[in-house]
């Protein structure tokens, strides 16, 4: 049915990909922007990316096969959307069934770059102080009243996610050696611990790490060692233990232990006691009877999709996933690994995996299996399985090539499918390279490397010791919901105005708008993120110009 992987990303895009494609972008790009349900730019992409969705579908060829699983699919979707208003459901399931005919490395790479472009864009416009940043005060054991930043997204815990995402997305394309790989994996880490400077988001952090860890042991270790095979053992128990912890714990643990879980998952696990003792169970989901607020919410993904989205649903997604996570254990298939691991054990702690934030990539992963299965099933039934079926003209269509540059590639043949395979041992991109790197290239990057690190640290350290020390914060009293220092007062805009220069203002909205005062480890906490930031930026411009105008003279060469 497939093509290995290499040749497929050397083909030029066809139609119907182009289409999925652009659907892919416009959902990724909406969230990647901090936009959500409600919001102008969030529907508009979202229509526009329903109409992608459908052109996708009418100009893809299917087999009798595929097409019969893909409408059920669909269907039961459509079935669970109408009876519990979840259309989170119907963008994932639209993610995976879209796949068909499409190339999952390049969906991933393009992914990886649209959402490199938001998260800074992200970044610059919010602490630039262009566009308005949504934070929270929290009061953190050991640092005190803190604010938390999310850079535009809804929630400092939504910016580490997207964070996670963003990782996952570049560490299954970047085709790297042993050395560049712990490398990379040092910088993600480094990006890592920054986003945690400003998001305070622990869990967050816990699973980035883990992902790091998970992606760098499962490539770069020996396969048929006894430490690997104790890992991989380990690997298969993972997903169902955060089941089972998730949907289980919170209504048969007690006493000590049930306080000692629920102090892990941050008081998460009384949020699921409620919703799982309450809510009743459903095969197909239902509409949730008490309405999710900022007091009391489900904010575990596999609590969510058994107690919203229905028993069925769960019990078709618990099955996929444990069979892909198996199979990549069977054939070493490093990267997918990670991924799956990753976003396991985040959906313990975030909703994401189910709702609307379209953060979920293993569904790409989800979709690019589903039809593997479908083409090996198909193979042991009667051949009109396999006959293969268009919407007359619209299959011509979406077969069509589209050719963006001079550059040779391989045409694509009739009747040949475009999906990857799911990833094999075979397949180059399962495990990191042996090769020797380009010495020339890979002197000429250190160098840059050393001397924007240099640049960063030196910008830093004039910002230590050139910029003023704020001496408080200002913040608006209905951002502190774990309290205050001092009792929170109305200020005129004449007060503002008389304020020291030392004292941050943060969001005064008027006269009417109490505001807390913050001094000690706020303050503080605010210059270092500042001169941390002053040091990350330099190095982005610099690292940044350098390694275009490297790859612009290589081109030349």
């Amino acid at each position: 049915m497939t093509t290995s992987e290499s040749s497929v990303s050397d083909r030029p895009l066809s139609t119907a990909e182009l289409f999925y494609l652009l659907y892919f972008c416009l959902m990724l790009a909406a969230k990647g922007l901090g936009q959500s349900e409600g919001q102008p730019l969030y529907d508009l992409c979202l229509a526009a990316a329903a109409l992608c969705f459908l052109a996708k579908l009418m100009l893809t060829r299917y087999t009798m096969f595929e097409l019969l699983g893909t409408i059920l699919l669909l269907g039961m979707t459509m079935f669970v959307y109408l009876r519990t208003g979840e259309r989170g459901i119907v963008f994932y399931m639209a993610m995976a069934l879209g796949l068909k005919g499409v190339s999952l490395k390049r969906v991933f790479r393009t992914g990886a770059w649209l959402l490199s472009v938001c998260f800074l864009l992200m970044m610059a416009l919010t602490q630039s102080g262009l566009i308005g940043d949504l934070f929270y005060v929290h009061h953190k054991d050991a640092l005190g009243f803190t604010v938390r930043w999310s850079f535009g997204y809804t929630h400092p815990n939504v910016l580490h996610i997207t964070y996670l995402v963003l990782m996952a997305l570049w560490l299954y394309v970047l085709p790297l050696t042993r050395k560049q790989l712990r490398a990379v994996s040092v910088f993600f880490m480094l990006g890592n611990l920054y986003v945690l400077l400003y998001s305070l988001s622990y869990t967050g952090f816990i699973v980035g790490t883990f992902y790091l860890f998970c992606n760098y042991y499962f490539t770069a270790s020996r396969p048929d060692s006894g430490l690997r095979r104790l890992a991989n053992a380990l690997a298969g128990c993972l997903f169902p233990f955060c089941v089972l912890f998730s949907v289980a714990g919170p209504v048969i643990l007690t006493g000590k232990l049930y306080e000692l879980a629920d102090k892990l998952v941050h008081h998460r696990f009384v949020l699921s006691n409620y919703f799982l003792t309450t809510e009743p169970v459903a095969l197909f989901g239902h509409r949730l009877l008490t309405t999710p607020d900022a007091t009391r919410s489900i904010d575990c993904s596999y609590t969510y999709l058994f107690v919203h989205l229905g028993v069925v649903f769960f019990a078709m997604f618990c099955l996929v996933y444990m069979a892909m996570i198996l199979r990549c254990i069977r054939q070493n298939n490093g990267r997918t690994l990670a991924i799956l691991l990753g976003f396991a054990l985040a959906g313990v702690t975030e909703p994401f995996l189910f709702n609307t934030s379209f953060k979920n990539i293993t569904f790409l992963l989800i979709g690019a299996y589903l039809f593997f299965l479908a083409d090996r099933l198909s193979h042991r039934l009667p051949a009109f399985w396999r006959r293969e079926i268009a919407l007359g003209v619209f299959g011509k269509i979406g077969s069509k090539e589209i050719i963006f540059s001079r550059r040779e590639t391989a045409p694509i043949r009739k009747h040949e499918d475009q999906t990857d395979t799911f990833p094999n041992r075979n397949d180059k991109s399962v495990s990191v390279s042996d090769q020797k790197e380009d010495s020339a290239a890979a002197r000429s990057l250190s160098r840059l490397l050393l001397f924007s690190c240099g640049a960063a640290f030196l910008a830093a350290m004039l910002y230590l010791l050139a910029a003023p020390r704020p001496s408080a914060v200002l913040i608006p009293s209905v951002y502190c919901t774990d309290g205050y220092e001092s009792d929170p007062q109305l200020y005129t805009q004449e007060e503002i105005d008389a304020l020291d220069s030392s004292v941050i203002v943060l969001s005064w909205n008027g006269s009417s708008e109490e505001m807390a005062l913050f001094t000690g480890s706020t303050p503080h906490l605010e210059f270092v993120r500042r001169t941390v930031s002053c040091g990350v930026w330099t190095w982005l411009a610099i690292f940044g110009a350098g390694h275009l105008l490297q790859r612009k003279r290589t081109r030349h060469s």
